[in-house]
């Protein structure tokens, strides 16, 4: 166990002068080594040619792996031979547009530029970063007219139906949001759209108080475009639900992936907006006049009389990418994992995991994902310092059957107001931890130095949101349920494994706009994002607050109870939707099957009631409790989550979860989608085969619920 006097000198802004962690104090020399050490680290890692080759990969690994061994990690290395897909650097994709006399003329040549003071451009100035292009698209090029679908939801393209606009052998522009980069892409193949173009809405971008835009705000520029992956298969896409090693038969090929619709089979490319706006000065149909299809540009058109032609060019490869697992062994529950990093954290005298580690020729960015590893490897240190033998495994994302939690940072990009992603059994654990963390140092010190109460991030929270408080509890804050596109999202559906995602932002509902681009660099964070790194320092505090709690208390802190509240009021909203549906005439069954769900949801929650209150008693000292027995208990609640697993589909592998798998048919429905998606599949196509998978989910998720309620006893 530490002493009291164990000094974090790195991390004088992680735990202010005397901040209790745990039982334990802990003392700092006043020193902000904390920010220069991650600015360092930063600037070292993205300072590097973005696409590296195999040997700066080697000496990346390499390094990383000293660290861990200097904080007294075992560290071993893992590789993997995967299928990449990489633009061609010399030859970028292109947009064209047929004038008069049938000359082409190019409208986006595929490629950023520069922009910004000298070190700004020196940072950027690499032929490679600033190339534009989605990672798997098909390559070739196509002829056909533009036609605008909006965010190429489902239901814009069926508003284009309804105004008797085909997209079939048309190239669709569509905007970002709304739904992930590759259903996009795939619901425009779906109807025949020989080609796909993505350009993000200045609207969503650049503020409405402002028109300045990098390198004068971290506004999106006019010159970038935000790349990205369109595969649909979590992994590679070779070896699916296997991992990609030596041994493992390729069971799928390029064409095999394209058939099964798991790549897309059209040419796909980003633009910026600015070669969004010169293609819609080319475009001469019908003004778009819908307030929700429109945005920052100065005008929009459903399509176009001319041609145009999209170029994509790109290769395929096989390459090595590499997971580095450290491990900091425990002596009590070595077994239960507890993960964090852009990944993981879990029980440290059970075993604490941080994960995040995985080297692959790809961009890496300031913000997106070495601000993540950054904090990473100093919360590494601190856990290292803090616990010593007590337990810490560095992890990637594949194989965590004993894992308890998975607490993900992919990036940290300024602002003071946190933005939580988890399930409901982790709501708890977070709010306790973020009532001990201060948004910034001047907080800090204004609370030790006149003992008032400075604005923690739950006050910071209500101060921006209003307060407003989860699906079931005021006492808890609103915390969103884990989105269908994240990284950390197959631990859930696929896995079972809680999982919290953590982020902050400058306000309500806006992440960092430089996301994916070329722009975003040490300079950008430096001088725009966090001059100081204070937001580096928070978010490190908090995920070793929320590490501590996993790792240290006698009971897993899982509120089995605010999950079962939770599933209540989300199966409302559910139970809202399907009744607007009005399917009582073709499934007359429905009111008696939602009402036997119903009910036993109501069980569920006084099974969860018993074994909370037991929980509590535990932990305040009110019983005894035998090893065996506390053992008993935090198996139950690790599993509880486990038990919406469903086993029997083999359709759908990786979203296996009830309840909080993604949508297929929409974005905004992120719980009980296996129940409303086939009830949204017969409501487009009347087909009584989804009347028959609909009772089936229902069946599904009570057995699930009861299976909850059996090994919760």
């Amino acid at each position: 166990m530490p002493s009291a006097a164990t000094q974090f000198s790195s991390i004088d802004d992680l735990f202010a002068k005397e901040q209790l962690l745990g039982d334990y104090v802990v003392s700092t020399n006043g020193q902000n080594s904390f920010c220069s050490s991650r600015s360092s680290l930063i600037k070292s890692k993205v300072s590097e040619v973005p696409f590296s080759n195999e040997k700066q990969e080697v000496e990346e690994i390499q390094q990383a792996c000293k660290e861990y061994r200097k904080l007294g990690f075992t560290v071993d290395t893992y590789n993997y031979t995967v299928l990449l897909n990489y633009p061609d650097f010399e030859n970028a994709n292109t947009v064209m547009v047929e004038k008069n006399g049938g000359t082409w003329w190019r409208l986006s040549r595929g490629r950023g530029h520069p922009r910004g003071p000298r070190r700004a451009v020196n940072e950027q100035v690499d032929g490679r970063s600033e190339v534009w292009w989605n990672a798997y698209s098909a390559d070739g090029s196509v002829e056909g007219r533009i036609v605008y679908c909006n965010f190429g939801a489902p239901e814009d393209f069926k508003t284009l139906e309804e105004n008797e606009i085909d997209v079939n052998g048309s190239i669709v522009l569509m905007r970002y949001g709304a739904l992930v980069r590759s259903e996009k892409v795939a619901e425009a193949e779906k109807r025949g759209a020989i080609g796909a173009i993505l350009f993000s809405d200045p609207a969503f971008y650049i503020p409405s108080s402002t028109n300045k835009s990098f390198p004068y705000s971290m506004s999106l520029p006019g010159s970038a475009a935000q790349r990205g992956s369109i595969g649909r298969m979590p992994g590679d896409p070779l070896t699916p639900l296997l991992p990609s090693l030596p041994y493992v038969t390729r069971t799928e090929t390029i064409a095999s992936l394209r058939r099964k619709k798991l790549l897309p089979s059209i040419p796909v490319t980003p633009i910026s907006y600015h070669d969004t706006q010169r293609i819609m000065s080319y475009m001469d149909g019908p003004l778009v006049t819908r307030s929700d299809w429109t945005g920052g540009l100065r005008s929009y058109r459903l399509y176009s009389s001319r041609r145009f032609r999209l170029s994509v060019r790109s290769r395929f490869m096989k390459g090595t990418i590499t997971n580095i697992i450290a491990t900091f062994r425990g002596s009590e529950e070595p077994d239960r994992l507890p993960d964090l990093g852009r990944g993981t954290t879990r029980p440290v005298e059970r075993h604490m995991d941080i994960s995040g580690w995985n080297f692959e020729r790809s961009q890496r960015g300031a913000v997106d994902p070495i601000s993540g590893t950054a904090v990473q490897l100093e919360v590494a240190r601190v856990v290292a310092e803090a616990f010593h033998k007590r337990i810490v495994r560095v992890l990637n994302r594949s194989k965590y059957s004993s894992a308890v939690a998975y607490i993900n940072v992919d990036h940290i990009s300024g602002g003071r107001l946190l933005d939580i992603k988890a399930v409901p059994v982790l709501y708890r654990a977070i709010l306790e931890a973020a009532k001990r963390i201060f948004t910034n140092r001047s907080s800090l010190r204004a609370r030790y130095a006149n003992g008032s109460s400075a604005e923690s991030f739950v006050d910071s929270r209500k101060h921006f949101r209003g307060g407003g408080p989860s699906t079931h509890n005021r006492g808890v804050l609103e915390i969103g349920l884990p989105s269908g596109g994240s990284d950390y999202q197959r631990f859930i559906t696929f896995a079972g494994i809680p999982a919290a995602d953590l982020k902050l932002e400058p306000r309500p509902g806006q992440s960092y706009a430089l996301y994916h681009t070329m722009y975003e660099t040490p300079w950008a964070v430096e001088n725009l994002i966090d001059p100081s790194f204070s937001s580096f320092t928070s978010i490190g505090q908090l995920w070793i607050e929320i590490v501590h709690r996993l790792a240290n208390s006698l009971v897993i802190p899982f509120n089995v109870l605010d999950y079962a509240q939770s599933l209540i009021s989300l199966f409302r909203k559910a139970e809202v939707l399907l009744s607007k549906m009005d399917l009582r005439k073709a499934a007359p069954w429905l009111p008696h099957k939602l009402n036997s769900l119903k009910v036993a949801l109501r069980r569920f929650q006084s099974a969860c009631r018993k074994i909370q209150l037991e929980a509590q008693d535990i932990t305040s000292g009110l019983i005894d409790v035998s090893i065996q027995h506390l053992d008993s208990i935090n198996t139950r609640l690790q599993y509880t989550e486990r038990s919406f697993l469903d086993s029997i589909d083999v359709s759908t592998p990786y979203y296996r979860h009830l309840v909080f798998s993604p949508s297929k048919h929409s974005s905004r429905f992120t719980s009980f989608s296996s129940i409303l998606d086939p009830a949204i599949a017969y409501q487009l196509t009347s087909n009584e085969t989804h009347l028959h998978q609909l009772e089936l989910a229902i069946t599904k998720v009570q057995y699930a619920i009861e299976s909850a309620i059996d090994s919760l006893y």
